[in-house]
């Protein structure tokens, strides 16, 4: 996806970062809920964007669109099925596609509610034992589990830093350069690095302030939209006259934590033989 963005610096900007962040390999060795979450959720946002697109072409929404809408489908179906909270992508989802065609908005909406039907059928069908376990797990996803719990700033501080340090501690350094470049740039700020910093940013939001709805899993799910802003952004640096720094700060961060990564690999291996 970084690279059908930004293009290759985008992309092997991207796979540097996760190839070396300790978070990402560990749960992806794994096929536990979490790398499920992100992957639905991550499938979520992008297969929306990518099939509103497609609405571009003067073709039937849905007979065009069924294999796009089955993919949607799976992706609501793993991210909601692995973290009930995950069900609010649905809406920036939904605007993403709206923006994205705002001359075909309502066959974007036939086509995301026609995968939502899909997802939710799928996931009846995985909780035919126990229909009351899903309407429950569905309210308590509108309603997060109840009021939201709100920290002291310091206390959040520490949970995100922990956490990302954690999971992705390059991604974690380089974020902040590219928020800054965000801030200050406005050829950076266009939909492709926007539209992963707001999920970001609404992913990490609902992990701190509603943690009795599985935080660690909807913080894991930010963990890709981080990577690929902070690849799309290098990209667009790589490309301008701050291409020498800007390159000098990717490969010192990339270098030091595929260090790091693969001293913490043969710490555990020395200790378990």
């Amino acid at each position: 996806m970084a690279r059908r963005l930004y293009g290759g610096a985008g992309g092997f900007v991207a796979l540097a970062l996760f190839a070396f962040s300790p978070g990402m390999v560990a749960r992806s060795s794994l096929a536990g809920g979490q790398i499920f979450a992100a992957w639905g959720a991550f499938g979520v946002v992008f297969t929306a964007i990518a099939t509103a697109h497609t609405l571009y072409a003067p073709r039937e929404v849905i007979l065009w669109n069924w294999k796009r809408i089955g993919l949607l489908a799976v992706a609501i179906t793993f991210a909601v099925g692995s973290s009930w909270p995950l069900v609010w992508l649905l809406l920036p989802a939904a605007a993403f596609m709206l923006w994205a065609v705002p001359h075909r908005r309502i066959a974007a909406m036939v086509i995301l509610c026609a995968g939502a039907v899909l997802a939710s059928v799928a996931l009846a069908v995985c909780e035919l034992d126990n229909l009351a376990a899903l309407t429950l797990g569905v309210i308590r996803a509108f309603g997060m589990g109840g009021g939201a719990q709100l920290p002291r700033a310091v206390v959040l501080g520490r949970m995100l830093f922990f956490f990302f340090a954690d999971a992705a501690p390059g991604a974690l350094l380089l974020s902040g350069v590219a928020l800054a470049a965000w801030c200050a740039w406005r050829r950076v700020r266009f939909f492709g690095n926007t539209a992963p910093l707001i999920v970001f940013i609404l992913l990490v939001a609902m992990g701190l302030f509603f943690p009795q709805s599985g935080a660690s899993t909807v913080l894991f799910a930010s963990v890709p939209f981080l990577l690929l802003f902070v690849a799309g952004v290098f990209a667009d640096l790589i490309e301008s006259r701050w291409q020498a720094p800007a390159l000098v700060v990717v490969f010192a961060v990339i270098a030091a934590q595929a260090a790091y990564s693969v001293s913490g690999l043969m710490r555990v291996f020395n200790r378990n033989f």
